[in-house]
């Protein structure tokens, strides 16, 4: 059981490093005018609403799918993130039985989401790469999608340990 859960692990570790990480144009340069990076928390809420207090200004006259748009597109990026930690979250606590769980698997989902922000601001900084960013909201986000794995992970085991229990007391 326990090999499968590590090949698994393998595999959505090679996921991740693929969509965080990938593809990297080859053309190599150093610059460090065109960095993209965000160190305030939620700052993502905040560029969401000055779109949308733009769209609604009087000189613009824009419909409300746009606005409704605007909004989605807020937090598509922030839910991604969250969700692309959940199974590392899920996965840990199967695999290691290590004290202080929920605490272990925050150090170990932040430490992974800021080892994958460096990673992409290297990135940025060493080739001709669109579309990176060291964002602190992907940090936060990653590490509550930890969390949120972890929880789904103790509920689980608590179903799958009170199915075990009953099936023993009906089969003795």
């Amino acid at each position: 059981m326990k090999k499968n859960i590590k090949i698994i692990l393998l595999i959505y570790v090679i996921i991740i490093i693929r969509i965080t990480l990938f593809p990297i144009n080859p053309v190599i340069r150093i610059q460090l005018s065109f960095i993209d990076y965000n160190l305030i928390p939620f700052q993502f809420l905040k560029g969401g609403f000055d779109k949308i207090q733009y769209f609604l200004s009087p000189e613009h006259t824009y419909s409300i799918n746009i606005i409704a748009s605007t909004l989605i597109d807020m937090y598509k990026n922030f839910a991604c993130n969250i969700l692309l930690f959940c199974p590392l979250g899920f996965l840990l606590p199967m695999l290691y039985e290590i004290n202080n769980r929920l605490k272990r698997i925050i150090v170990i989902s932040f430490a992974s989401s800021v080892s994958i922000e460096v990673l992409q601001l290297i990135i940025i900084i060493t080739t001709i790469t669109p579309g990176r960013a060291f964002d602190i909201d992907d940090i936060i986000a990653n590490t509550i999608g930890g969390i949120i794995g972890f929880y789904f992970f103790v509920i689980c085991n608590k179903f799958y340990k009170k199915k075990l229990l009953n099936r023993e007391t009906l089969h003795p």
